[in-house]
């Protein structure tokens, strides 16, 4: 009886983790290889919509966390409208 628990309990287990490392990629947005970090083009790659509209992401981020996002990504300030 405790073998044929720990036989399924482990079988259960193998079906999660192979399921957990296929699921894990599909969440990455992944960065084209040819942009270069930071720039207005990696910017609009990372942070806007389909559509490439960057308006939904900038209203998105808090006027107290802007200056830490700047310090990130100084081209965000000029994308976003920023002072």
């Amino acid at each position: 009886m405790l073998r044929k628990l720990l036989a399924w309990v482990l079988a259960w287990g193998v079906v999660l983790l192979i399921a957990a490392l296929l699921a894990v990629p599909a969440f990455a947005q992944v960065a084209s290889p040819t942009l270069t970090w930071g720039s207005d083009e990696f910017l609009i790659n990372e942070f806007a919509n389909l559509d490439g509209d960057m308006t939904p992401f900038c209203k998105s981020v808090l006027p107290a966390s802007q200056q830490g996002w700047k310090n990130l990504y100084p081209n965000l300030a000029g994308l976003c409208g920023w002072q």
